[in-house]
């Protein structure tokens, strides 16, 4: 069985401290599962946030950091993302900005661990299951259920793929809390303009404004880790419900907390590192 040395945990990053703040907790509570050192880093943008506002730790970035670890002479090291899907940054960006060190380093074993979500396994509702607790916990602040809509909403991806990932979430969510809310509806933050990326659609700000969501109790479950530029307090996401509600003032939304505090994102990412150490030839980066 694969032993490595290191884990690195990351995710894309973000200028909000509170991001990094929520990975580093993430990584720690990881480390002890699964007794191996865990880093925590990002690809781009959190080494720009000051360490004041990080407890006096700069944040890391994974190439960088990596390029360090294997200076120091680690030699097996597992690089596990904090992403849902497939995204353009861990299908083809980390490859080839890895390229490089892993032709300076031959001998050293890189395995990049799979994703979060599996959409051909509809049996794990692990992930599914946080966000229904997420929702369930948003009921307990005064909100009907029965009554309530819930819409899913990841950020928006040019990868088809990645946007499959919420659509499998969404059917899950809906099986799983069958008879407590009146609806589960998907829905994008953001994408990129054209027919090219409508998969995408609907887009927050639509179903928001659009029957049957446009009135009553909606939920909006966050499938998000963290808080940050966009799920964060006065973030992008914020800014479209206040749109929203400004448009029908019949709505009423209440938004659930990020996930990166649940214990079951815990589970998945020890087994996403375990398939590693026991596949017969682990996965190589690049």
């Amino acid at each position: 069985m694969f032993q490595p040395e290191r884990c690195f945990l990351f995710d894309n990053g973000s200028l909000r401290p509170a991001a990094t703040l929520s990975l580093r907790s993430v990584a720690d509570r990881l480390q002890r599962r699964i007794e191996c050192p865990v880093t925590p880093v990002s690809l781009l943008h959190s080494n720009a946030v000051s360490p004041g506002d990080l407890n006096g730790r700069p944040a890391e970035l994974l190439e960088p950091a990596l390029k360090a670890a294997l200076a120091q002479g680690i030699r097996s090291v597992v690089l596990l993302p904090l992403f849902f899907g497939p995204s353009n940054a861990v299908a083809d960006y980390l490859p080839r900005r890895l390229r490089t060190l892993t032709a300076l380093y031959p001998e050293a074993s890189i395995s990049l661990a799979r994703c979060i979500v599996d959409t051909a396994s509809f049996d794990d509702r692990r992930i599914a299951g946080l966000i229904a607790q997420r929702v369930r916990s948003t009921f307990k602040s005064g909100l009907v259920n029965t009554q309530a809509r819930v819409i899913l909403v990841d950020h928006g991806s040019p990868q088809p793929e990645v946007t499959a990932v919420r659509d499998h979430l969404g059917q899950q969510l809906a099986d799983l809390m069958a008879g407590e809310i009146h609806g589960v509806h998907v829905a994008s933050m953001e994408r990129r303009p054209g027919p090219r990326f409508a998969f995408n659609d609907p887009l927050l700000i639509d179903r928001l404004t659009t029957p049957p969501c446009n009135s009553g109790d909606v939920i909006l479950a966050l499938q998000f880790f963290s808080s940050g530029r966009h799920a964060g307090p006065d973030g992008d996401i914020a800014a479209i419900c206040d749109e929203a509600q400004r448009r029908c003032p019949a709505l009423s939304i209440r938004v659930t907390e990020p996930l990166g505090d649940g214990e079951a994102l815990i589970n998945v990412l020890a087994d996403r590192f375990q398939e590693v150490c026991q596949a017969p030839a682990p996965p190589r980066v690049a």
